[in-house]
């Protein structure tokens, strides 16, 4: 009787999958276990859920093949056939096979997309190394490398940092101008022997516009005890 092999990865989603040593892919019924030798792939996009704990995230389109898995050291090989995956992985013995070879070398966060003999590798957390030819090529946090499969020489650029942000500049506030005070209303209450014209001289005015301020018929006649309103003082 066979011995089963191992499972290495399981999907939850509707996904294709090529068998090993079968040439046409089948719909797989969910939920979707994948030995070594086994394929995925899927026109929606899935995530793989890898025997170590990692998870590959596949953009519509990608598929990506199970290689080999060792339980004894963790050694993990998964073969992208085309496409981009988002790998989130705490292995640091993870390798995402391409033409040109990408291996995690300690837990992080990256992405890798083939691009026919080439592959393209943006680390947003952790440190990955590129295998182009016989050299190998390390990919810090926060860059994007494209690596040629025979090629040592890598194209690297850095991902352009977060735009910094233009500093808040308070608006000096505007002084609110205090409202002008009216100056008090004065007022002479007439007494004996008042005249408009020793009221006018007496407040710094002019007995016309007394006259005019109290609407006063005949200026020359004024009672005791008649208040009149005092205009402003002439400079």
């Amino acid at each position: 009787m066979t011995t089963p092999s191992p499972v290495l990865a399981t999907v939850n989603e509707p996904a294709e999958v090529l068998r090993a040593f079968e040439t046409v892919w089948s719909s797989g019924i969910v939920p979707i276990s994948l030995h070594q030798g086994d394929s995925v792939r899927s026109a929606g996009g899935v995530t793989v859920h890898l025997a170590d704990g990692s998870t590959l995230q596949l953009a519509p389109g990608t598929a990506v093949g199970m290689v080999a898995y060792s339980e004894a050291d963790r050694h993990f090989r998964v073969r992208l056939i085309a496409g981009s995956v988002m790998v989130e992985t705490a292995n640091p013995y993870l390798e995402i096979e391409t033409p040109a070879t990408i291996a995690a070398l300690r837990p992080g966060s990256f992405r890798v997309v083939a691009q026919g003999s080439d592959a393209t590798v943006t680390v947003y957390r952790g440190t990955v190394v590129g295998r182009a030819g016989e050299s190998e090529v390390p990919i810090g946090e926060g860059e994007e490398v494209r690596l040629s499969a025979g090629q040592a020489q890598a194209v690297r650029w850095q991902r352009p940092a977060a735009p910094t942000p233009a500093p808040l500049i308070t608006p000096t506030p505007t002084a609110t101008p205090m409202p002008t005070v009216a100056p008090a209303q004065r007022v002479h209450i007439v007494e004996q022997g008042d005249t408009l014209l020793y009221i006018a001289a007496k407040y710094k005015t002019t007995v016309d516009a007394i006259t005019r301020l109290n609407k006063l018929d005949d200026p020359h006649s004024l009672s005791i005890g008649q208040k009149l309103l005092i205009p402003p003082s002439t400079p």
